[in-house]
């Protein structure tokens, strides 16, 4: 049985192709599931600091909106603090027994921002407690 020559070195091309392409493919994904994990923890940690900072303005009813705003960048770790709006309110007067609700508003950019330039996600957090003093 003869065999061409050249046989062995278009094989040799043709598994370096479909590598390059499965590397691509991979590295692609891999980076949208960390950019999605990121985009993820930042909704996580911004739901908690919005909790943290509703259970301060329930212990503390005569704290203003920049004192509760405090609270929430304190608890806000990895969350640009330029991004981060947040608001509080006590709808029927900030009493004891009343509801005082703090909502907070966080833009993120997609570190794949070169796939889909200019897109930013808006993280939304709300919290509701009764003012206990």
């Amino acid at each position: 049985m003869v065999t061409p020559v050249n046989a062995g070195n278009r094989e040799a091309g043709q598994d370096l192709v479909e590598y390059a392409l499965t590397v691509l493919l991979f590295l692609a994904l891999t980076t949208f599931i960390l950019d999605g994990g990121r985009i993820l923890w930042n909704y996580v940690t911004l739901t908690e600091a919005t909790r943290s900072g509703a259970r301060y303005a329930t212990t503390h009813k005569d704290s203003t909106a920049t004192d509760v705003r405090g609270k929430v960048v304190e608890r806000s770790w990895g969350v640009d603090p330029t991004s981060l709006s947040v608001v509080k309110s006590c709808p029927l007067g900030c009493y004891l027994g009343e509801t005082v609700w703090v909502t907070t508003t966080y833009q993120v950019k997609p570190l794949t921002n070169l796939v889909w330039p200019g897109m930013t996600f808006r993280l939304y957090a709300e919290s509701a407690m009764e003012i206990q003093n």
